[in-house]
């Protein structure tokens, strides 16, 4: 601890001497720190509105300049003291003041200022840089002769403000010319002087300044009609009394009824009607942008003179009022000050508040009527669910009024949503099945549990039918039972199928366990199986435990089926009609799959309904194997039919050349007319005898058509196509469709020009439209052309258009004009046409 104390102390000490000699140690570096100066020198008083724009301006383009340098502004207030006296002891002011400073630049402002400095440069500070401003008398002056002086020259432009005057004021014929007898006013009068040079000569000018301001006031009073005046500068008069610039401008107004056009900003605002004036801010801002470059090391000799100084048109909008002129007589491009704001100006906090509001409305409302979107969304997905669902589902109130059905329920009642909304059981069933629901609904209810029965429904009267049901209480969030839902599904055919397996759905109701097939759960990606119901267990063999552990491609013997479903889209219903499964005892057996995606415990799963169709199948090959033999008999049919025509169409040519008699004639024609049609027909049954024995496929429409008028004389006849990558699922023989329609309009339409076929939307049906331009079909045969009535008729191949189309449930109706063309319509249900690319 002794050494530590030692240490401090020896610190403390030490602070003690830095601070004892710090006043010496000032002395010694007091020169060598001392800031070099940038000095301002200023012709007039800062109370002027010039001096002290060129400043500000100034100050604010030269900026920071650092601690190594400071500003230094002086004024010779020359308007006050205008005598050689009073710039010797300017002289000795500045040299006493900054005799021993390193003044490293000096900034002048005004004639007077940049001559003063030029003058005794020498001896105050010789060799250092000079920046001039609002440089006037340049040609007297003459700065561009001195070494290292640049500057800005205040180029006033009065021939603009004269011709802006005259354009103005046409019937002008005077101009007075007021600025005060100094060397910068009377180089301002000479300038207007020289602009005028170029102006009317009809116009007389008159200098006004040698006087006193009285005097000066006093006759702009009484100046001639159609004069103008045109103010210079003006601080000081003859007798040596100084005003200010502003307030002179100002008083002038006042006095005289003509207007006033100006040639400096701080003229403006004032009564005065304006002019294209120069700002003396902006000869500031040029002098502290040349003196930030010298200071950042340019030579002052590199940095040109700047002779041409901008001014702008500013006109006073209320002095543009006063004397009637419009604001588009004005030059373009002009600024206008003391304008009225305009309402929008001056409500425009009012204004944007307003909008503001509007807006949030506006939002809000979109918000509501998007969530009241939603909810209509929501409601119409809710009962497109219910009604897909495989029986009756309701909801009632506590009072057992149904307030919601799906539409199952209402087809199977004959009643609208209107009729059962508030309807009890009472209502709709006999009593004592009414008596029995009402009983199983206040079990739910009292007990807040599902309950899982088998209800008789009554549909027909004294039929009743059994159903599963399944009753949920319905609960508000403080737990009370405001109602119930209930989901009861015919069970006729599974009991009398699956006994053993009704029995088992009594005591384990729920989701899986409605139907009879197997219902898996699976996970989309990995094919986990997540959960599946009792059928699935007894069909593979597994139990359900086992079900739980395994993948579905374990089940399955095509490979990559899985990643097929995965591509499939979520809430879409999508369907393999045959694929391949195993069963524990490794026996394969074919099914059917229908699934539909959806989100469940966080995780994309599909429900897969999966059908054994072993039985399906085995019978569909013994249909095939009867229809082959009925085929084959047909065949052998249809030859001893062509071998017996044959000899007789022979035995009736013979007995025609032999027989003379006219009416044995015609008896043996009409014979040789019945052997045609019975030939006719064996030409059918040839073509047809395979219709249905194939698989239905999908079909291009297109391309179809287009391949059955190939074998149909088409001459004279145009065709139209309007169904572009539309695909049917129908029978192989769909081309004997197009050709026999095509045949029909060849042969019974009379001078038909026009065949086309086109598509028409009809709900979720889609109608395929063959139609001709024509005679049509008569009202008496519209019904019978595609029935069997049409007794000794060319009709039968429209009677098989018919049987081919309804192998795929298409439908077939005439509905044309009589006199303006036939019109065949084919029905196509959902699902059995799409378009592609």
């Amino acid at each position: 601890m002794g050494r530590g104390w030692s240490w401090y102390g020896f610190f403390i000490g030490f602070i003690l001497i830095l601070i004892l000699l710090s006043p010496a140690l000032g002395i010694i570096t007091e020169n060598s720190e001392k800031p070099s100066v940038i000095l301002f020198l200023h012709s007039y008083h800062p109370t002027y509105r010039w001096t002290s724009d060129i400043t500000t301006g100034f100050l604010e383009a030269v900026g920071d300049i650092g601690p190594d340098s400071r500003i230094a502004i002086e004024y010779l207030d020359w308007k006050n003291y205008q005598s050689d006296e009073s710039l010797q002891l300017q002289k000795e002011i500045l040299s006493y003041k900054y005799g021993k400073e390193s003044v490293r630049l000096i900034i002048t402002a005004d004639d007077t200022a940049l001559q003063f400095i030029l003058n005794n440069r020498e001896t105050l500070f010789p060799d250092v840089p000079i920046v001039f401003t609002g440089l006037n008398g340049y040609e007297e002056l003459h700065p561009d002769t001195y070494d290292k002086v640049t500057g800005i020259v205040t180029a006033i432009n009065p021939k603009e403000t004269l011709e802006t005057m005259i354009s103005l004021f046409p019937d002008t014929t005077d101009i007075w010319i007021v600025s005060e007898e100094t060397e910068s006013g009377n180089e301002i009068r000479r300038t207007i002087h020289e602009a005028t040079k170029t102006l009317s000569a009809d116009i007389v000018y008159h200098d006004v300044g040698n006087g006193t301001v009285e005097e000066i006031y006093n006759q702009m009073e009484r100046l001639p009609p159609h004069s103008l005046i045109i103010l210079g500068n003006f601080s000081r008069d003859t007798a040596g009394k100084v005003t200010d610039i502003s307030l002179f401008a100002e008083n002038i107004a006042k006095h005289s009824s003509v207007p006033i056009f100006i040639l400096y900003d701080f003229h403006s605002g004032k009564g005065t009607l304006g002019g294209s004036i120069i700002s003396a801010k902006h000869q500031g801002t040029l002098a502290g942008e040349m003196a930030r470059e010298i200071l950042n090391g340019r030579n002052v000799n590199e940095i040109p003179m700047n002779l041409n100084d901008s001014t702008s048109y500013v006109f006073d909008a209320e002095v543009l009022k006063k004397y009637g002129i419009s604001e588009n007589r004005i030059p373009p491009d002009s600024i206008l000050i003391n304008k009225k704001p305009e309402v929008i100006d001056v409500y425009f906090r009012e204004l944007v508040t307003a909008i503001v509001i509007i807006i949030i409305l506006a939002c809000s409302l979109v918000v509501l009527l998007y969530l009241m979107h939603q909810r209509r969304k929501t409601e119409h997905l809710m009962q497109t669910f219910i009604n897909t669902l495989p029986g009756y589902v309701f909801f009632k109130d506590i009072k057992g009024r149904y307030q919601i059905a799906n539409q199952r329920l209402l087809d199977s009642f004959k009643h609208d949503s209107q009729e059962l909304i508030g309807s009890t059981d009472e209502d709709i069933f006999p009593h004592q099945l009414a008596e029995e629901y009402q009983k199983n609904d206040m079990t739910v209810i009292t007990s807040k549990k599902p309950l899982y029965i088998e209800e008789d429904v009554e549909i027909t009267p004294g039929i009743r039918i059994p159903h599963s049901t399944r009753k949920v209480p319905f609960l508000d969030e403080h737990g009370q039972v405001i109602g119930l839902i209930g989901l009861s599904v015919d069970i006729s055919e599974l009991k009398k199928a699956h006994h053993a397996l009704e029995e088992s759905s009594r005591k384990h109701y729920n989701l899986f366990e409605l139907g009879w097939e197997a219902i898996f759960l699976i996970e989309k990606g990995t094919g986990n199986i997540l959960e599946a119901n009792s059928a699935a267990s007894e069909m593979y063999g597994y139990s359900h435990d086992e079900l739980l552990k395994m993948r579905y491609q374990e089940l399955s013997m095509t490979q990559g089926i899985i990643e097929k479903i995965d591509n499939k889209k979520p809430s879409e219903v999508f369907s393999i009609p045959v694929t391949y499964h195993i069963r524990r005892d490794k026996s394969s057996f074919p099914v059917e799959i229908v699934g539909r995606f959806f989100e469940w415990n966080g995780k994309w799963v599909f429900v897969a309904a999966i059908r054994d169709i072993t039985e399906r199948i085995r019978d569909q090959k013994a249909l095939q194997k009867a229809t082959e033999k009925i085929n084959l008999f047909n065949y052998l049919t249809r030859t001893t039919i062509n071998n017996q025509l044959f000899i007789l169409r022979g035995y009736l040519d013979f007995a025609i050349d032999v027989v003379q008699n006219t009416d044995a004639e015609k008896y043996l024609e009409r014979s040789r007319n019945a052997v045609r049609a019975i030939d006719r027909l064996v030409i059918f049954m040839k073509y047809y005898q395979d219709l249905g024995l194939k698989p239905a496929v999908w079909q291009n429409v297109e391309e179809v058509f287009i391949y059955a008028i190939s074998h149909v004389s088409m001459a004279g006849i145009t065709r139209e196509l309007a169904v572009p990558g539309l695909f049917i699922y129908a029978d192989p023989f769909l081309e004997k469709v197009f050709m026999h329609l095509v045949e029909n309009s060849r042969l019974h339409g009379g001078n038909v020009q026009i065949i086309r076929i086109r598509t028409e939307q009809d709900g979720d049906d889609l109608l395929l439209i063959y139609e001709d331009d024509g005679v049509g079909i008569s009202p008496e045969n519209k019904e019978q052309i595609l029935s069997f009535s049409l007794e000794g008729k060319s009709g039968i191949g429209l009677i098989l258009v018919r049987e081919i189309l309804a192998i795929t449930g298409i439908s077939i109706t005439e509905t044309g004009e009589y006199g303006k063309g036939s019109r065949f319509v084919m029905r196509i249900p959902k699902g059995g046409y799409r378009f592609e690319k």
